[in-house]
């Protein structure tokens, strides 16, 4: 592994790590929907003017465009929303511990959907091993917190979780023969043209007060590093490397992001949370072996 992939890797997961943390910052004063609008809206602008500097096509649009719909609306407007919804009533660690579990329902979806896909022996080890720490983490949390609120924000950050695994699947199998930045762009567009509408008829009517600087610039965060930069960095990863050095940023997230929410917004961090993102660690080394050396597929192979 070169410096600049792990430099990349290490960018990747600290943008990612402060999303939750800058959707609190902009819930202060503005509604979840509109800060999901407002947040894509400009990551739309920022990925369409992307495609123009590097002179990429849009075309790909009117090859499958119910897809592309379907993925804008599904894969990335109502996993978006309901993770702003779901910070309202849980905390960001709980969330970021919760999203760890992204590559085992992805790994469970794609056993039924992409042939070539399959579900091996270490696979369902490190899938209910992941599992079995985030349901201690809910038990644990559901004693110490408001029942029905707690409820509904692990409902909705679930939901978010298994909307994105399966349209990381469905991308995988409708998409991948077209330009990368293309696709990307083409979805962030249609995700915004579906919550900017959403949001103007929900939010705007109960919003009494002015967004202040702060929140803009949480806003202008989520859309242009938190989506825009993120994209730009997840393809220049594949580019260099391979799609085994992604996997990496999976052990770094929960990390990052419980530091985040320990240090920046004074959440208390529980012996819960560590087990729990101890055991997701272990269930995705189980599930997905890395050599942290080489960052190349364990020579060991699954067990079948």
């Amino acid at each position: 592994m070169s410096i600049s992939v792990l430099v990349y890797i290490i960018s990747l997961a600290a943008i990612w790590s402060f999303a939750a943390f800058f959707i609190k910052i902009a819930m202060q004063d503005v509604e979840p929907f509109s800060i999901a609008a407002i947040s894509t809206g400009l990551a739309a602008i920022f990925l369409y003017l992307q495609t123009k500097f590097n002179k990429v096509s849009l075309a790909p649009f009117r090859q499958k465009p119910t897809q592309f719909i379907i993925m804008g609306c599904v894969g990335n407007a109502l996993p978006f929303m309901l993770l702003c919804c779901s910070l309202q009533y849980v905390s960001s660690i709980l969330v970021a511990i919760i999203y760890a579990t992204v590559p085992f329902s992805t790994a469970v979806i794609a056993h039924y959907m992409l042939p070539n896909e399959r579900l091996t022996i270490n696979k369902i080890i490190g899938i209910l091993f992941g599992f079995s720490g985030i349901l201690l983490l809910i038990i644990y949390n559901y004693q110490a917190a408001t029942p029905a609120y707690f409820t509904i924000g692990v409902l909705q950050i679930t939901i978010s979780v298994i909307l994105y695994s399966g349209t990381m699947v469905y991308a995988k199998k409708h998409f991948s023969q077209f330009n990368p930045l293309a696709s990307s762009s083409i979805q962030i567009i249609c995700s915004a043209l579906f919550i900017i509408p959403i949001a103007i008829i929900i939010d705007w009517p109960i919003v009494h007060h002015h967004i202040t600087l702060n929140s803009w610039i949480a806003m202008s965060y989520l859309g242009i590093a938190g989506t825009g930069v993120a994209v730009t960095l997840y393809f220049k990863i594949l580019s260099l490397s391979n799609a085994s050095s992604l996997a990496l940023v999976n052990y770094v997230l929960p990390l990052f992001k419980t530091l985040i929410g320990v240090m920046f917004l004074h959440e208390i961090l529980h012996i819960s949370f560590i087990i729990a993102c101890a055991m997701c660690c272990i269930g995705l080394y189980i599930s997905e072996p890395i050599n942290f050396l080489t960052l190349s597929p364990n020579s060991k192979k699954n067990l079948s």
